[in-house]
């Protein structure tokens, strides 16, 4: 899942003792986060060298000075992309010669993808993990400390800033305003002062950051509507009818609060748009489920990208699999009955009445067919999410155990699986003369063999979990390290099973106790 944060900066026109203390409040927003912002760092670890897992963020630099790097968080162990910020403010000049001179020149540069003036700071994906709220705080804050030259952007939205705004305000006490990207009203008025005609829609849609119907009911809440209008005539040209874009374009006008008329006036009748058949677009409107009772679609909301939050598997479901069957239906917020839509197509094409209303049922029937399809993943998709158990194929969910406590039953289970793996490790050298020897082992060689295992197979832990590991003396934990780190299965259920057990001493001295039981798996785990 690919989330990106961006923020540029036009550094020339930054003063640099203000950016320093912004560096330092940067630091702050960071160190606040409950879950503890981490860093990957190398180390050497008994002759071995391990990637680790730090809440030493802040580094330096010989030739750049400070600067801090971000992965992830400390408790749910879930690593995106690195973000860095540097105090010295050259770093972002030295590669960018090119000067802005007006006020405003930022935005318009960002509008027309020209990046050959401005200084990139963030540009990486958090993948929607928990560090991406106090990175947020930090962009939204830079934005707010320099307006003119700075800008937020990214798969972000009002609900999340709106938060990181609040946090700016409990842990640095001060006022931040939402970005501009964000803030249609000021957005909308930034671009009326750049740009002319339908201009001014194109390059605020390529800023504003929401669905495709915010941005409309933001251009048609503040926008000239002459102007607006003449925009959509010119947007609906762009797809063909009876296609998803075209499905998608109508979906988007109607949940901004297009009316129906309004809407088949711009497909039809108006000169400066597509001039549709009044049939085609009688199978479109059928197939954006407008015509089908809200009462009947609030089980799709599951799919949807709740605002304020990131992707859920669920809503990736609903982006990837139902849009590619055709199934655009889950976006529609509004509802338009099947009747009305009729009278209004068929005023544009009087002698295809019928032929008008049989394509509309028809589309219309197979919806209402699709929506029953799915009516039973979505009761489970619903109940999970109720419960709190959105699905998880990953295994992530693993990584926030701290102790036997925490596992639910069918959890435990899954445990069976890393003592089965330690129990074959032992059997094998029982089995293996030339292995053998490994079973007289003393702490020390096999914390050594452990940590030469974990650099080989690339292995990342927190500085915690070496905590425990570098003042073990228990031979059977520190052999379960080893067995578990010498496994070269690759899956990701595995690989983070794996983690929370070497995370928690706790736990792998379960693993390692249950390795001398006889175990029964339901599966082969050489398929898992």
């Amino acid at each position: 899942m690919g989330v990106y944060l961006h923020l540029h900066i036009d550094p020339h026109h930054i003063d640099p003792s203000r950016w320093s203390t912004v560096y330092q409040q940067s630091l702050q927003l960071l160190k606040a986060f409950p879950s503890g912002p981490a860093r990957l760092v190398y180390r050497t670890k008994h002759k071995a060298e391990c990637c680790i897992m730090t809440r030493a963020v802040e580094d330096r630099k010989e030739t750049e000075g400070r600067y801090w790097e971000v992965h992830g968080d400390m408790e749910s162990k879930q690593l995106g992309e690195p973000f860095r910020l540097f105090e010295n403010l050259d770093h972002y000049a030295k590669n960018r010669p090119k000067r802005l001179n007006r006020s405003g020149d930022l935005l318009r540069r960002l509008a027309e993808d020209d990046d050959t003036y401005h200084g990139t700071v963030f540009d990486a994906k958090t993948q929607g993990y928990p560090y991406c709220a106090p990175l947020l705080a930090v962009a939204v804050w830079v934005e707010t400390c320099f307006p003119q030259h700075a800008h937020v952007s990214g798969d972000i939205d009002q609900g999340q800033c709106r938060e990181a705004v609040a946090y700016i305000a409990r842990h640095l006490g001060e006022d931040a305003e939402l970005p501009l990207s964000v803030s249609p009203q000021r957005l909308l008025a930034c671009m009326a002062d750049l740009y002319q005609g339908t201009e001014v829609m194109d390059r605020f849609e390529r800023i504003y950051r929401g669905s495709e119907s915010d941005s409309l009911k933001a251009l048609l809440a503040h926008g000239d509507p002459q102007v607006v209008r003449a925009w959509l005539c010119k947007s609906s040209k762009e797809n063909t009818i009876n296609t998803l874009g075209s499905i998608t374009w109508s979906t988007a006008c109607l949940n901004a609060g297009v009316d129906i008329d309004d809407l088949c006036h711009i497909l039809l009748g108006d000169e400066r748009g597509p001039g549709y058949d009044p049939v085609d677009l009688a199978g479109d409107l059928a197939a954006t489920w407008v015509s089908i009772p809200i009462s009947k679609r609030e089980a799709l909301d599951v799919l949807n990208k709740p605002e304020g939050r990131s992707d859920t598997i669920p809503s990736q479901f609903g982006g990837i699999f139902m849009d590619m069957g055709g199934l655009a239906g889950r976006r529609i917020k509004a509802y338009v009955p099947a009747e009305q839509i009729i009278e209004t197509l068929c005023t544009y094409g009087p002698e295809k009445a019928a032929e008008i209303e049989s394509r509309f049922y028809k589309r219309h029937e197979r919806a209402l067919e699709e929506l029953k399809g799915l009516s039973g993943y979505l009761d489970k998709l619903n109940e999970m999410h109720d419960q709190g158990k959105l699905p998880d194929s990953d295994g992530e969910d693993f990584l926030a155990i701290k102790s036997m406590a925490d596992l639910s039953e069918d959890q435990k289970a899954f445990l069976d699986v890393m003592a089965y793996n330690v129990q074959r490790w032992r059997r094998m050298m029982v089995d293996d003369e030339r292995l053998s020897v490994l079973l007289d082992l003393q702490a020390d060689d096999l914390r050594g063999m452990a940590a030469h295992l974990i650099e080989r197979n690339r292995i990342v832990l927190t500085e915690d979990a070496w905590s425990w590991i570098d003042d073990e003396q228990d031979r059977d934990l520190l052999m379960a390290v080893g067995a578990l780190s010498g496994s070269e299965q690759r899956g990701m259920l595995f690989w983070n099973l794996r983690w929370a057990v070497l995370e928690s001493r706790e736990l792998c001295e379960w693993v390692a106790k249950r390795s001398y039981e006889e175990i029964e798996l339901p599966f082969d785990p050489e398929e898992e």
